[in-house]
């Protein structure tokens, strides 16, 4: 068996069809040619232009892969990102100096699939690949690189502060591609701590606001009955950034010939045009949400929402397509069945983005999405955030505009930009995207022509717009549910949850008791151990509550957070000492405490299933 077959056999399928793939590496051209050290090992030049790089040292890759690592200190649950694979010298050295330690993760970036391969030629690398503490990235698309990315650095690992970055200097000092995945990872690494920090902020908010909606829910149709039902016909997505103030007055023409879609902050300035757009949607669990849609009339336009949403948005439209996303509860789906998922991205606007590809909508058409300031505002007039005017540039980010010079955008703004640049990227030209923002940011994939123009070229033809929606929107989630089952459904989650809070409540005193024991200093190892094996079977009870772990899971995650890091704040301290036992003790507290109050939620489910009448079925 050849190197190349024998090192295959412990690559994913993922890496081996991405090998597979014509390469798209960027950056300066190169070429890969095949050496040998002074000491007979394998290695491997790269020449660029006429330049001459060899990957590892000329007369011992051995000797230079123990300096590499000399001031490399592995501790328990780090992780170490290393840009540039090479023939792997280093790799095993480093896998050697992490023999032993706990939790620790090598994940290794390799963006020259030519590199890769001749590695994987004419080594043998199966003590490397094999190794469980490995993970080998590469990709030819950004998006799919940040798929891998989430799949083996999640985001608890991205932001527990134990991430080393090592590079490859031969290669990552002489091929700017290197330079370009850099760019790429810092961003992941950036919205993922946001994410984080969204997810621990928000998760028991955002529970609550699922099961305060679930009347709604119910009432509510499936968006997936809509995709691929608007085919070829033009759609505009409406944001709210400042240049919408330039060519919002053009909608009322275009009525009819577009399907027009507005973003929740765009809403009532487009109707103050004297027409409702055919979609809102609304995303958000904040309570701005709440004077987003201050003093609205009951609307004509269809809603479209996820669970999570803030509750009062919902209840101001009558007619409401439901949309999963990523912070729908699994307790939910299991009533509502497949509505169709739209994954969306830091803006609103992603996710109407998505749900017009997904609909079928030929060209998209973008205005109002500057992405960026506009004589430091950021958002445009008739809108909650029309007086927002920034000032203080230093935390802003600089970023090409649509009319080829620079502008100044926001963090926010640039997570949204490269939400963008990826989803276009992965849609291959099926769709033709038109920015007709004038003004802000460039959005890269997108062709950009003024919103008069787009009206002339493009929307010229009167379409049954709101007749189609109302053909395809389907019966209400409700109609296609069996009440008994779902009364029953209801009953047994309140069962769950109400032995839940008695189950967390008994957490809390054990936890209570042990932090005590350790500040009287008085622990001995039987107690100790008693009070241990009894936080862990109350642990261990909570996760066997099938109902309530479905229907608390983003809590459930954060209060996963929450133990990780009491853990790793413990280890800092001896084992068994007294800061280590009341750290360990205030983490498994807070944990039982953050469970016990999301109990609360058996409260909506009462509400609803006392309500199940009004649907105007016999039960």
């Amino acid at each position: 068996m050849s190197f190349y077959e024998k090192n295959k056999s412990f690559l994913s399928e993922f890496i081996i069809k991405e090998l597979s793939t014509k390469s798209e590496d960027s950056g300066t051209a190169y070429e890969v040619v095949d050496n040998i050290t002074d000491n007979g090992k394998p290695n491997l030049q790269v020449i660029i232009g006429d330049k001459v790089v060899f990957i590892h040292d000329q007369k011992d890759p051995f000797e230079e892969a123990s300096q590499w690592v000399q001031n490399i200190i592995p501790q328990k649950g780090m992780v170490f990102l290393v840009f540039g694979f090479g023939l792997a010298y280093h790799i095993e050295a480093l896998l050697q100096k992490c023999r032993g330690v706990e939790d620790i993760k090598v994940i290794v970036i390799e963006p020259c699939k030519d590199l890769l391969i001749r590695a994987l030629q004419i080594r043998d690398l199966s003590n490397v690949l094999s190794n469980p503490s490995l993970s080998l990235v590469t990709a030819t698309k950004e998006g799919t690189l940040i798929k891998q990315l989430e799949m083996v650095l999640p985001i608890n690992l991205v932001t527990s502060g134990n991430v080393s970055v090592l590079l490859k200097e031969s290669l990552t000092d002489n091929l700017s591609i290197y330079n370009e995945y850099a760019r790429r990872i810092r961003r992941y690494l950036i919205d993922a701590e946001v994410s984080r920090n969204t997810l621990l902020a928000f998760s028991t908010k955002w529970t609550k606001n699922n099961f305060e909606n679930l009347h709604s829910v119910l009432e509510s149709r499936p968006i997936i009955n809509l995709y691929n039902k608007f085919t070829d016909i033009p759609i505009i997505v409406v944001a709210a950034g400042p240049s919408l103030d330039k060519n919002i007055h053009l909608l009322p023409k275009v009525k009819g010939k577009a399907v027009i879609i507005a973003v929740g902050t765009s809403y009532k300035s487009v109707c103050k045009q004297g027409i409702e757009p055919d979609f809102v949607f609304a995303i958000d669990g904040a309570e701005a949400q709440a004077e987003i849609f201050k003093d609205i009339e009951e609307s004509e336009s269809w809603l479209c929402y996820p669970p999570m949403v803030y509750p009062q948005v919902p209840s101001l439209f009558p007619k409401k397509f439901l949309i999963k996303t990523s912070s729908s509860i699994e307790w939910i789906n299991k009533i509502t069945g497949n509505v169709g998922e739209i994954t969306g991205g830091p803006s609103v606007a992603n996710y109407a983005f998505e749900f017009a590809t997904k609909i079928g909508g030929n060209p998209i058409i973008f205005i109002g999405q500057d992405l960026a300031l506009s004589e430091n505002r950021t958002h445009a007039k008739n809108t909650i955030h029309e007086k927002n005017v920034i000032t203080d540039k230093s935390f802003l980010v600089e970023v090409e505009s649509i009319d080829g010079g620079k502008v100044f955008t926001r963090r926010d703004f640039h997570s949204m930009l490269t939400c963008y640049q990826i989803m276009i990227e992965q849609l291959g030209g099926k769709f033709k995207v038109i920015d007709a923002t004038e003004g802000g940011a460039l959005i890269p994939g997108t062709d950009i022509m003024p919103f008069n123009e787009v009206i002339n070229h493009y929307l010229t033809q009167n379409y049954p717009i709101s007749d189609m929606i109302n053909k395809y929107a389907g019966k209400k989630i409700i109609e296609n549910i069996d009440l008994k089952e779902l009364e029953q459904y209801f009953s047994e989650t309140i069962l769950e949850i109400n032995e839940v809070s008695s189950i967390a409540r008994k957490g809390e005193r054990l936890s209570i008791d042990l932090q005590a024991m350790f500040v009287e200093n008085r622990t001995n190892e039987r107690k100790l151990a008693k009070v241990y094996d009894r936080i862990i079977d109350v642990l261990k009870k909570v996760k066997t509550m099938k109902h309530f772990c479905a229907a608390a899971g983003l809590v459930i995650n954060y209060t996963g957070f929450i133990l990780d890091e009491s853990k790793k704040e413990a280890s800092n301290y001896p084992e068994f000492s007294r800061d280590w036992g009341v750290t360990s003790a205030k983490g498994y507290l807070r944990y039982f405490e953050e469970i016990k109050n999301v109990c609360y939620i058996s409260r909506f489910i009462e509400d609803t299933m006392g309500g199940l009448s009004s649907f105007g079925r016999i039960m």
